[in-house]
C-alpha cells in the first residue's frame, strides 16, 4: 500500500472553522483501496482535544468533508 502524508500550512486558513476552536494540526494522507483506487484521507485536530478524519475518492472533497464535521461539531 502506497501511503503519502503531508502537512498543509496553507489549508488552514481555506478551513473555514469558527474562531474560537483554531486548528492545530491538519493532515492529507492518500493511499489505495483493493481495487487500486485512491482514497484520501483527511484529518483535523482542534485546539479542545476534539479529533476530526474524514475518508473520500477525491481531495477537494476530502477537505469540504473536514470543514463540514468541523462546523456540525461547533
Amino acid at each position: 500500500m502506497d501511503v503519502r502524508l503531508f502537512t498543509l500550512e496553507s489549508d488552514f486558513n481555506a478551513l473555514a472553522v469558527p474562531s474560537p476552536q483554531k486548528l492545530r494540526s491538519l493532515g492529507l494522507a492518500s493511499a489505495f483501496d483493493c481495487e487500486r483506487r485512491t482514497i484520501w484521507i483527511t484529518d483535523a485536530h482542534r485546539g479542545d482535544g476534539k479529533r476530526f478524519v474524514v475518508r473520500a475518492d477525491e481531495k477537494l472533497t476530502a477537505f469540504i468533508e473536514l470543514e463540514s464535521a468541523i462546523r456540525a461539531a461547533s
